[in-house]
C-alpha cells in the first residue's frame, strides 16, 4: 500500500491564503479564467497524483532500477503514468494556447525560484518585516540569525568552489541540508503568519492553530541543528577527498 498522501487542505491553503492565486485572473493575460476554473484544475490535478502518482510508489520499491545491456530500465508502470501525465494536457498545462498549452498562470505549474541572492534578499526582508511580531516575532529572529550565517558559508564555500573543487564537493551534503532547513521554517513562519492573522479576525479553528504550532515546533527543534551543521560545512578535514579506494 502506497504511503504517498497528498493533503488538500494544505495545497489550497497556500494557492488561496498564502498565493492568493485568484487574483492572478483579474490580469488581461488570464481574463478567461476564474478562481473557480484554477480550483477545479488543482482538484483534478489532486486525483491524478492520487490515483496515478500514488500507486508507483509501492510498484517502483517492488521494481528498482535496472542495469542491463548497456541500458536503464525502470518501472513499466512509469511510462504509463508520464503516457497519461502528457495525454491529459499536465505537460502543457501553463504553456500558450497558441502552442497547444492550456494557457493558464505559472503558478499552476511549479513554485517560483530564483538565483541564490534574490532568495537571501526575500528572506532578509521577511525576516525585518515580523521579526517583531508579537507570537511568531522570537522564531523569526531566530530564523534571521540562521539566515545571516548562512550567507557567510555560502559565500566561503563559492570561494572553495574554485580553489579547492573537490573539498568544496565534499562539504555541500550539510549545506544543502542546513539551505533545506532554513527554506522550510521560513515557509511555515509565513504560513503560520497568515494562519495567525484569520485567527486575529475571529477565524479560529484547529487548522489554523496547528499552522502557528507547526512552525513554532519545527523552527525550534530545527534552527539550532541548522546552525551547528553549518559549521561543519566550514571544516578543515579532507577525510572524503583524501579516503583510499581499498578502505572500502
Amino acid at each position: 500500500m502506497s504511503h504517498f498522501k497528498v493533503n488538500e487542505n494544505e495545497i489550497f491553503f497556500i494557492l488561496k491564503d498564502q498565493l492568493n492565486y485568484g487574483s492572478l485572473c483579474k490580469l488581461e493575460r488570464y481574463r478567461e479564467l476564474d478562481e473557480e476554473t484554477l480550483d477545479m484544475l488543482v482538484s483534478e490535478a489532486i486525483k491524478f497524483a492520487n490515483g496515478v502518482v500514488a500507486p508507483l510508489q509501492e510498484v517502483g520499491e517492488e521494481w528498482g532500477v535496472v542495469f542491463e545491456d548497456g541500458q536503464v530500465r525502470c518501472t513499466p508502470e512509469f511510462r504509463e503514468a508520464f503516457k497519461r501525465f502528457g495525454e491529459n494536457g499536465w505537460i502543457a498545462v501553463a504553456r500558450s494556447k497558441k502552442y497547444g498549452g492550456q494557457g493558464f498562470p505559472h503558478k499552476m505549474r511549479i513554485n517560483d525560484a530564483g538565483p541564490f541572492k534574490a532568495y537571501m534578499k526575500e528572506l532578509e526582508m521577511f525576516c525585518r518585516k515580523n521579526q517583531d511580531h508579537p507570537i511568531l516575532g522570537e522564531d523569526i529572529r531566530n530564523l534571521f540569525s540562521v539566515k545571516k550565517r548562512l550567507s557567510d558559508v555560502a559565500l566561503k564555500m563559492s570561494d572553495m568552489m574554485q580553489s579547492d573543487p573537490l573539498q568544496w564537493a565534499s562539504q555541500t551534503y550539510p549545506a544543502l541540508l542546513c539551505f533545506g532547513d532554513v527554506t522550510i521554517v521560513w515557509r511555515l513562519l509565513d504560513m503560520a503568519l497568515i494562519a495567525q492573522q484569520a485567527m486575529d479576525k475571529g477565524k479560529k479553528n484547529d487548522f489554523y492553530l496547528g499552522k502557528v504550532m507547526q512552525a513554532t515546533y519545527y523552527s525550534g527543534v530545527t534552527l539550532p541543528i541548522t546552525m551547528a551543521r553549518l559549521e561543519t560545512c566550514l571544516r578543515n578535514g579532507r577525510e572524503i577527498v583524501e579516503i583510499p579506494d581499498n578502505a572500502f
